[in-house]
């Protein structure tokens, strides 16, 4: 999951799967003695394919467009539908679905049968989307392509057969995935994934944070970050692997974003493992040379064949589960909310029964005994339901507004023209902390960063602050790009020198005119007659 900072990646080529034997999907379509790669082209009711282009082979790249949702299966070397194979899901990063299709000769030392699935950009989440919850990428993993995989494919039974892992953004929904159905998955694994969503610089660097997630301190955020759902994980074995800002050779071209991305992932790699750790979770924690590239992740998926995707795990008497989802399925209970919930709800099953906690009316289907319906919250045990006293679920977070409001004139500046910025302070700082206003821009080819700090404002003082355009890729210093930006209000470090992300406060969009702001000509005076 890049940061719209622009993670540079080393795109590689397809043009080995001209060699390869493609499939039509079907059940148990082709038995063979050499690996085989598969090429399904699903039909969804949750994402539209013109979301999720994933073009394979070269024919299909030069039709028109997807008819579906493309998702490559990689059947392993002496494949027989005679008897079951472990699975293992392999997401991609943001914007490059080739990036394992590349690596085939390393996905094919893994003696299972590996999902490829094509999630576009769209981070495998349901988007919250001011609420519309759509597309919904995670009831398409849920409902239709794991349950598309078990119809057709001879997947073995039992947690231990099932694993996920992704690089970037996959590897944020790795983690989430498998927190959302653990009682599916063992084991999951991150490569420099972007796995605390919570984190500021995630906020402030990806454009679509709020379209995807809401706002960065809601219920919905807070239910989709892994570094705050490790409770679920707490009987899954887990793998984190991250580069070390050291490349592996000239071959390994940072373009510019590759170190910096590899930066924030190796931070966020710390959050959760810190979490993971403090709730006892089965973790593991490396390290490798490598920045955002393609070789890091390839030395990652290494690392993972030697941690064993498939290694044993054991099913847990006593969980934990935290959810936002209106529908799911957690250690054998089916659930259904009448509505979309609007916290985060929770689901605690000890040696008392099941406690669930937050607010709603949800449907229950037990692993065994009757479906029932309750009013959260409340405790099932023995078929029984009874009440619970409190409301919110532990722990949850509600949507809150942005503490500082900003504005900016003029909303749709030139290319040349300075931004002029006002706010109004709602705190009294530490001594060792300032304010920093920071304009940004980031396209594919031009970048720009422009700061400028207020030191030492009183609470309460209006402050106003003057932006001109700042350099960033080779890109001219006074000049703005031709582009969308942010104008982001951070606390920062007193001390600290250049752009800093810092704690996030509030922000104001603009975009830049192709030209100069039209001036209206001055109305002549009417002289008056005499």
């Amino acid at each position: 999951m890049p940061l719209r900072l622009r993670s540079a990646r080393s795109l590689v080529p397809v043009a080995i799967l001209a060699c390869l034997a493609f499939l039509t999907g079907g059940p148990h379509a082709a038995t063979a003695r050499a690996q085989t790669v598969q090429e399904w082209d699903l039909t969804s009711k949750f994402v539209s394919p013109k979301d999720a282009v994933f073009n394979l082979t070269p024919s299909l790249a030069a039709t028109s467009g997807p008819t579906g949702l493309r998702t490559a299966v990689v059947l392993p070397d002496g494949y027989t539908p005679d008897h079951c194979w472990p699975v293992l899901y392999l997401l991609h990063g943001a914007g490059t679905p080739t990036e394992w299709l590349g690596s085939l000769d390393l996905v094919k030392q893994l003696h299972a049968i590996v999902v490829i699935p094509g999630g576009g950009d769209g981070q495998f989440t349901n988007w919250y989307n001011n609420g519309r919850r759509s597309p919904a990428w995670e009831r398409w993993v849920f409902e239709e392509l794991i349950p598309t995989v078990q119809s057709r494919l001879p997947i073995c039974a039992g947690r231990t057969s099932h694993a996920i892992a992704g690089t970037s953004m996959g590897g944020f929904a790795a983690l989430f995935l498998a927190a959302q159905r653990p009682d599916y998955f063992g084991s999951a694994a991150s490569f420099s994934g972007m796995i605390n969503i919570a984190r500021p610089e995630i906020q402030i660097g990806y454009n679509s944070y709020k379209t995807i997630w809401g706002p960065p301190n809601g219920f919905y955020a807070t239910g989709h970050n892994p570094t705050q759902m490790v409770d679920n994980l707490r009987s899954t074995r887990t793998l984190v692997d991250v580069g070390n800002l050291t490349p592996y050779g000239p071959d390994d071209v940072d373009f510019g974003q590759a170190r910096l991305v590899e930066l924030v992932a190796i931070a966020q790699a710390k959050d959760f493992v810190a979490a993971a750790r403090k709730a006892h979770v089965d973790v593991t924690y490396q390290q490798h040379n490598g920045i955002h590239t393609v070789p890091n992740f390839r030395e990652s998926f290494t690392n993972m064949l030697a941690w064993n995707p498939f290694a044993p795990v054991s099913t847990p008497t006593t969980w934990k589960y935290t959810t936002v989802a209106q529908r799911g399925a957690a250690w054998g209970y089916q659930y259904r909310f009448a509505a979309a919930p609007g916290v985060v709800e929770s689901f605690s099953n000890g040696k008392a029964g099941l406690d669930v906690r937050g607010a709603g009316r949800v449907t229950i289907t037990p692993p065994l005994g009757k479906a029932f319906t309750a009013t959260l919250p409340f405790r099932y045990a023995a078929g029984k339901v009874t009440k619970l006293a409190g409301g919110d679920a532990t722990g949850q977070t509600k949507a809150t507004t942005l503490p500082v409001n900003m504005t900016m004139t003029p909303r749709i500046p030139s290319l040349t023209q300075s931004i002029k910025v006002r706010f109004r302070t709602d705190r009294k700082l530490k001594p060792t902390q300032t304010y920093q206003v920071l304009a940004r821009q980031q396209t594919a080819d031009c970048g720009v960063s422009s700061a400028v700090r207020v030191y030492a404002p009183h609470k309460g003082q209006v402050v106003n602050v003057k932006i001109a355009p700042g350099a960033e890729q080779g890109h001219p210093a006074d000049r703005w790009c031709l582009s969308t930006g942010k104008v982001e209000l951070i606390i920062v470090p007193r001390k600290s020198t250049g752009v800093l992300l810092g704690t996030f406060l509030g922000e104001v969009a603009f975009r830049t005119a192709t030209k100069a702001t039209p001036t209206k000509p001055a109305k002549k005076k009417k002289s008056k007659k005499k």
